[in-house]
């Protein structure tokens, strides 16, 4: 059933019964808030879902993460609730460890001062939000 599926960017990377694992562009927002119109990664996945004959009331994708609009990356889906909150209430225990990588620009006239590369191993801040 596994199947790569690209729509503007956004690709189904895995697809089982219980779970689809997607790639999410920078720029689309992971679900949507209140007042928004923008296309978010759950409706294009249910697009593709409604398009296969896949979408049913007790098979959609339900978010069990999300990722910041800005942020591209892999986002899982369960496909029932009871999954989704299988997978929510053990997100914390079992990703034990995320990779971020970015990428910046030095400006022209401080570009002698600063390495070309390099890693930087400090923890995120805590969003108090």
């Amino acid at each position: 059933m596994s199947k790569i599926f690209n729509y503007k960017k956004f690709q189904i990377l895995h697809q089982d019964n219980a779970i689809v694992v997607v790639y999410k562009p920078s720029g689309m927002l992971s679900v949507p808030y209140e007042g928004s119109h923008e296309k978010t990664a759950i409706d294009t996945l249910e697009t593709i879902m409604r398009k296969n004959g896949t979408w049913k009331n007790s098979h959609k994708p339900y978010a069990v993460h999300r990722l910041d609009k800005e942020t591209s990356g892999v986002m899982v889906f369960a496909l029932s609730e009871p999954v989704k909150e299988k997978l929510m209430n053990n997100w914390h225990k079992d990703v034990t460890e995320r990779i971020y990588i970015a990428v910046a620009e030095t400006p022209k006239n401080k570009r002698d001062y600063i390495e070309k590369e390099g890693t930087i191993d400090l923890p995120l801040a805590q969003n108090a939000y």
